[in-house]
């Protein structure tokens, strides 16, 4: 788990500002869309 941290680390640091904007953008959407889709899912089956 160290490693794959070190080199997520490296590999942001050659990302340009608008593109990890992005990045966090696109992740924090599909974690958004992940965790409406586990409520409903949870809902539908109580």
């Amino acid at each position: 788990m160290f490693g794959y941290a070190l080199i997520g680390a490296h590999a942001v640091r050659l990302l340009k500002a608008p593109a990890t904007r992005w990045m966090d953008r696109l992740c924090g959407s599909a974690l958004l869309a992940l965790a409406g889709s586990l409520g409903f899912y949870r809902r539908a089956t109580t």
